[in-house]
């Protein structure tokens, strides 16, 4: 009887033929290929519905939308003052998904609104940067120049944090009612640390130190700025800013004031007032330590702000502090280490950092055309810098022979964006005109 070789094993020795192997290898391939397509449908059936689901909420790319510091007193009362490289910026209409900055309204950090056009893109972060703001700069919006539409907010540190985490100041509601009654207008903030500080912040590391500055009759007590107890504070202050109003598009840059004494322009220290200078020092101010607070307070601006430029106030020296034991007046300024720490930190935030000078007068200024890294002045530095760069006036009491409108041609020919002033005159032409050519000449460098 034939035995089916199904059933019953070949002979010991023999082997199945060839062809027998191939079909039964063949069926079982194909009976495994058989369950891995079923099993790869079951399988991406939700996939592809989840997918699909998506697809249709994604919404379409949207292009990127694109001193007076020693003025008049009655003026500083509500608002006070303070390289080329434009690392990390792409300019035009970049596309990108922006965080959305809304008009007239207080931001919340969970806020999502809309920037409006002309903004930069922070390539290293993919974050739009608000416009740069150009043309005449009040101190406090006025209807005599209808044609001006951009101004300075501010006032002192301690009216905007009392106490420590307390930010129920009165500041907040300045800053607010200016947005709400002023809708054309976009603002500077510039808000005073250093004798502007609130008590509280004066008491760190020791105590605050008195500091008296000749040229303006005004003593004050500035708190050690260069500790990183007091920047610590500081840096919870500007993240408090930024929570508010980083997302506020009408807000366009913010003064760093952190290292300042008496002015929002953290160069100056004491003058040659020797007296202060000591107490400076003995309190631990130094050139390193000095530096820290500049280098420190700049990043601080620079994590907190996201879509806002902050702005660094220039002086003709950085008024250094040094060991009375080798000075009498314990300080010795120095334009060369200034012009170096400028084009420090120009190349590390690029054109997110406004320079400016505070004292810009009608016989001041020079020629552009030096190289940033051997610029024979504040001046001819500022003059060569690309912007975004801009001025304030040295004041009425200090212009004289000179007018505004002197001042402004200064800052013209230096191709600042921007001119700070307490007031533009009588003759409404030439005051509309000049505000034109500033916008015009700053857009021109974009």
């Amino acid at each position: 009887m034939r035995r089916s070789s199904r059933c019953n094993p070949p002979a010991s020795g023999r082997r199945p033929a060839p062809q027998h192997l191939k079909t039964a290898t063949h069926r079982r391939r194909m009976s495994g290929r058989t369950w891995v397509i079923i099993l790869t449908v079951v399988l991406m059936v939700p996939v592809l519905t989840i997918s699909a689901r998506a697809l249709s909420q994604v919404s379409p790319r949207k292009p990127a939308t694109h001193r007076h510091d020693r003025a008049d007193s009655a003026a500083t009362a509500t608002s006070h003052s303070s390289a080329t490289g434009r690392a990390g910026t792409a300019r035009g209409a970049t596309s990108v998904d922006s965080p959305a900055l809304e008009p007239g309204r207080q931001a919340d950090s969970a806020t999502s609104t809309t920037l409006e056009p002309a903004g930069q893109v922070d390539s290293t972060t993919s974050t739009v940067i608000k416009p740069v703001g150009a043309g005449l700069y009040l101190f406090t919006p006025s209807s005599t120049y209808p044609f001006i539409d951009h101004a300075v907010l501010g006032g002192s540190w301690s009216e905007f944090e009392p106490g420590p985490g307390d930010f129920s100041g009165p500041g907040w509601a300045r800053i607010d009612s200016a947005l709400r009654d002023h809708p054309t207008y976009k603002f500077r903030l510039r808000i005073m640390a250093g004798r502007g500080a609130p008590d509280w912040v004066k008491r760190i590391g020791g105590g605050c130190v008195q500091a008296y500055l000749a040229w303006d009759n005004i003593s004050s007590c500035v708190p050690r700025f260069w500790t990183d107890a007091y920047l610590d504070e500081y840096q919870r202050f500007m993240n408090e800013l930024a929570r508010r109003y980083d997302n506020q598009p009408r807000i366009l840059d913010v003064v760093d004031s952190a290292c300042m004494t008496t002015w929002a322009e953290p160069f100056i220290r004491a003058g040659r007032d020797a007296a202060s200078n000591r107490r400076l020092w003995s309190a631990g101010l130094n050139e390193a330590t000095d530096r820290h607070c500049f280098e420190r307070s700049m990043q601080i601006h620079a994590s907190a702000f996201q879509h806002t430029r902050v702005s660094l106030a220039t002086h003709t020296q950085w008024q250094i502090i040094v060991n009375p034991a080798s000075d009498a007046d314990a300080v010795q300024p120095s334009w060369t280490k200034e012009r170096d720490l400028l084009n420090e930190l120009r190349s590390r935030y690029g054109d997110k950092l406004l320079v400016q000078n505070n004292g810009l007068g009608g016989n001041e200024g020079c020629t552009p055309g030096q190289s940033l890294t051997t610029a024979t002045s504040m001046w001819c530095w500022i003059a060569s810098a690309a912007a975004p760069k801009g001025f304030q006036t040295e004041g009425d009491r200090r212009l004289s022979p000179y007018t505004v409108y002197g001042a402004i041609q200064q800052g013209l020919k230096m191709h600042g964006c921007f001119i700070e002033h307490n007031q533009f005159g009588t003759n409404m032409a030439e005051a509309k005109d000049l505000d034109s050519k500033l916008k015009a000449d700053c857009a021109s460098q974009q």
